[in-house]
C-alpha cells in the first residue's frame, strides 16, 4: 500500500496500458487509436480517465500486459537517479533490491546513463546479498 493511501479508501490500479478511444478537445499529443501506457487512478477497468500529461506511447516491442507494469517503477527510478541523484556517465551507483520492479528499472536507467552499477538482491532465505 502506498503511503498516500493510509487512512483512505484503497484505490486499486495506478498504471495501465491500452488503446485510446477518446481525447479531450485541447489534447494534441495523443490521438484516438494510439497504443499507450499511463498513470491512471482506478485503472482496474475497461475504460479509464487520466490527464494527457500522464500518458505516453507504448513501445511496439512491449505487450499491453508488460507495458502496464512500467509507469510507476520507471518514474520512481528516473526521479531518484536523474532528478535527485543527477546521475552521470561513469558514476558508481548502488541499487538495493535490484531484482524488484523499481530496482530493475533503476538498473536499466543507470546502464543507459553509462553508470557503473553495484546491486543487492534478496536470496530465497530473505537475506540481502
Amino acid at each position: 500500500m502506498r503511503p498516500d493511501q493510509r487512512g483512505k479508501e484503497l484505490v486499486l490500479g495506478m498504471e495501465c496500458a491500452g488503446t485510446v478511444v477518446r481525447v479531450g478537445s485541447h489534447v494534441a499529443t495523443i490521438q484516438v487509436g494510439d497504443e499507450v501506457l499511463a498513470v491512471a487512478p482506478h485503472s482496474m477497468g475497461a475504460y479509464v480517465l487520466t490527464l494527457a500529461d500522464l500518458v505516453v506511447a507504448k513501445p511496439a516491442t512491449l505487450s499491453f500486459e508488460a507495458a502496464a507494469t512500467v509507469p510507476i517503477a520507471y518514474l520512481t527510478a528516473y526521479y531518484a537517479l536523474h532528478t535527485l541523484g543527477r546521475i552521470r556517465q561513469g558514476e558508481r551507483v548502488l541499487i538495493h533490491a535490484a531484482a524488484g520492479g523499481v530496482g530493475l528499472a533503476a538498473v536499466h536507467l543507470a546502464l543507459r546513463a553509462g553508470a557503473v552499477i553495484f546491486a543487492t538482491a534478496e536470496t530465497f532465505t530473505g537475506r540481502a546479498c
